[in-house]
C-alpha cells in the first residue's frame, strides 16, 4: 500500500491499521512496563492469538480480571 501523501509504501502494520480503521495511540513504554502492558502481547503469542476475536475473548477471560486483581484497590469510603 502507499501513502498519497508522500508516495512512500507503508509498512504492513499502517496497512493494517488503515485497514482496520484503527489510530495508534503511543504509549510511554516506561509506564507500560511498569503496569505490564508490554507483556500482554507475549502473552497473546505464546496462547497463540491471532484474530481480533480470540484477542478479546483473551482478555475478557484471562487478561482483565488478572489486571483487576493486581490494580484494583477498596474505595476509601464505601
Amino acid at each position: 500500500m502507499i501513502d498519497n501523501e508522500t508516495n512512500t509504501r507503508l509498512s504492513r502494520f499502517f496497512e493494517e491499521e488503515t485497514i482496520l480503521g484503527v489510530q495508534v495511540i503511543a504509549g510511554n513504554s516506561r509506564v507500560e512496563r511498569n503496569h505490564g502492558i508490554d507483556h500482554l502481547v507475549k502473552e497473546l503469542r505464546l496462547a497463540v492469538i491471532s484474530t481480533i476475536c480470540e484477542a478479546n475473548m483473551f482478555l475478557e477471560k484471562t487478561n482483565l480480571p488478572k489486571m483487576n486483581r493486581k490494580f484494583s484497590r477498596p474505595a476509601a469510603r464505601p
